[in-house]
């Protein structure tokens, strides 16, 4: 027998109600594991912390900028360390937006004791 409406909306709330008490937590701080290259041109993945999106990008020692590569056309000046894949740099997006959230309520915290 299944449920009521009443009843799956109770169950909808519960559950959405975990899963946003097991994403507030801590993950491990990720680094970008591909470095600048010296010669060359290295690929991989970048994230931008405003748009919440990640990307495929190369770099040069002097250089960067996102896929597809344009050699005439140099988007980023200064080379860029990258990640690996795409998950890698997704995890180090989550972490980096958990430190901005955490920062946005610790100014919160200190606007109430200060309006008290």
């Amino acid at each position: 027998m299944g449920m009521t409406k009443k009843e799956k909306e109770v169950f909808d709330a519960a559950l959405l109600r975990a899963e946003i008490l097991i994403a507030l937590r801590w993950t491990i701080p990720s680094e970008p594991d591909i470095p600048i290259p010296q010669v060359g041109m290295t690929t991989g993945w970048l994230y931008n912390l405003v748009s919440r999106k990640v990307y495929e990008a190369w770099s040069h020692s002097k250089c960067h900028g996102d896929m597809p590569y344009t050699p005439r056309y140099e988007q980023y000046k200064n080379g860029a360390a990258l990640y690996s894949t795409k998950v890698r740099a997704l995890a180090a997006m989550r972490h980096a937006i958990e430190e901005q959230a955490a920062l946005d309520l610790l100014s919160v915290d200190n606007r109430i004791l200060r309006a008290n």
